[in-house]
């Protein structure tokens, strides 16, 4: 008997702590008042000033605004990687993925995308004496050619997709588009699928280095979305409302246009189509 009872005290004690784990994602920022971002530094899209630390980019304008909508402070709790976004968010170290991502459910199994806050066209870029490519995609398709990208990300799955018999060198999943980058002009890959808006901050400080394959089309236009973990209805629902109303007040709009890029603000749920 005593034995039961001691059990039945222990099970009791520790209904408050499970009920405390269990806690939602949503409740906990509603309990906090803050929402603890992470971020991938990805500019213009999200950027960060490496002297001064501090953050910019068409993410970082529109988040702001929804915390205001929403009356929640922001807590910027640490740059991560392309591919440990997930695992970011499934062990709490984070409660939203404010730097937006390219939606890609098979790689984010344990994350929900919201509703997007716009679309980026994606482009291929090579080194700016190489016209291999120019009105000629198929040529990408070789074994001679070497596509980068980033483990885990959308940048790497185009070109496997696109082009399945060209040669791969993935960078690890904690990479940047700047990396990226500098295998391309550094000669360690052929071509990359990346948007508009890095090319164009990369050529400003690298002028001459890079351009778009041309007389071809965006290989890809991706929503750009906020990701959560998955299962969080009510955080998700609540996001997407906000998202709608930003949208549809012209909020997104005003912000893209401060940046460089080939870029589209979602149509506003009240317009007709055309």
């Amino acid at each position: 008997m005593k034995k039961i009872i001691l059990t039945f005290l222990l099970l009791l004690f520790s209904f408050p702590a499970l009920a405390h784990d269990e806690d939602s994602v949503y409740d906990r920022i509603m309990k906090s008042g803050k929402i603890r971002c992470g971020y991938i530094v990805w500019p213009p899209a999200f950027g960060k000033d490496p002297k001064t630390g501090g953050l910019y980019g068409i993410n970082y304008d529109f988040i702001q605004e929804i915390s205001r909508e929403l009356k929640l402070e922001l807590e910027w709790v640490s740059e991560i990687g392309i591919g440990e976004v997930a695992q970011a968010l499934q062990t709490n170290k984070i409660d939203l993925m404010c730097a937006s991502m390219w939606p890609d459910a098979q790689k984010y199994p344990q994350a929900d995308f919201t509703r997007p806050t716009y679309f980026s066209a994606v482009f291929a870029y090579v080194r700016a004496d190489d016209g291999r490519f120019d009105g000629n995609f198929e040529a990408i398709n070789n074994p001679d050619i070497t596509i980068g990208g980033i483990e885990g990300d959308i940048t790497l799955d185009v070109g496997e997709k696109s082009f399945p018999k060209a040669s791969f060198k993935p960078l690890p999943s904690m990479s940047n588009g700047s990396q990226l980058l500098l295998d391309l002009v550094s000669k360690k890959v052929d071509v990359i699928f990346i948007d508009d808006s890095l090319a164009i901050n990369f050529e400003k400080a690298n002028p001459g280095k890079i351009r778009r394959v041309k007389n071809v089309g965006p290989v890809r236009v991706f929503g750009e979305h906020l990701v959560l973990k998955r299962g969080e209805t009510k955080l998700k629902e609540v996001l997407d409302i906000t998202i709608e109303s930003l949208v549809n007040s012209g909020v997104m709009e005003r912000i893209l246009k401060k940046y460089e890029g080939t870029f589209f603000a979602p149509k506003k749920t009240y317009e007709k189509s055309k």
